[in-house]
């Protein structure tokens, strides 16, 4: 586990050090030394909604924020602007590289019981405890979202969104409370 959370430091240290000028080395570095550790991590790259996300970062940004100037096949942007999104977003693949990595190493298990070892052992108990409670929370939230859908119908998820939503959160503090 120490190892873990070394690597881990490690990669977030990497992450913050990148900027536009040292990009071409550091990234590729990084992302090669966390393709040695382990390269299930990379499987971050098939969810679509990360990689919308990251499309948005680089593209739509630049074409909103900033003062347009440069353009690309006609389409007016902000230089400075989409170098602050491509570093960000190569800072937040590093980073969620290097939390793939560690949570592929490491149980939520080990964990708490390092937290209960230590220091914090309050948070050490209320991490298991939330790990325990979590397919509770899953089918509170599923059968919630089962009984506005069948009430509301083909009226549509967005009218029924604010019900769904109170209906989740009483029912959820409900549960909190009878922990």
């Amino acid at each position: 586990m120490k190892r873990a959370f070394f690597w881990l430091l490690f990669f977030f240290g990497l992450a913050f050090l990148v900027d536009f000028g040292n990009q071409v080395v550091l990234v590729p570095l990084t992302w090669s030394g966390i393709a040695l550790m382990d390269r299930r991590a990379f499987r971050v790259f098939q969810d679509w909604k990360f990689m919308l996300f990251l499309g948005f970062v680089l593209l739509a940004v630049p074409l909103v924020c900033g003062e347009k100037q440069a353009h690309f096949l006609g389409i007016p942007y902000s230089r400075p602007v989409f170098e602050s999104s491509v570093v960000m977003a190569q800072r937040s693949v590093i980073l969620l590289l290097a939390l793939r990595l560690f949570t592929g190493r490491v149980s939520a298990r080990e964990v708490s019981e390092a937290l209960q070892n230590g220091r914090f052992r309050a948070f050490g108990l209320a991490l298991s405890l939330a790990v325990a409670s979590l397919p509770q929370i899953r089918a509170i939230a599923a059968g919630t979202f089962r009984e506005v859908r069948l009430a509301r119908g083909r009226e549509g998820l967005l009218s029924g969104a604010y019900e769904f939503l109170v209906k989740l959160l009483v029912r959820l503090l409900c549960y909190a409370d009878s922990l």
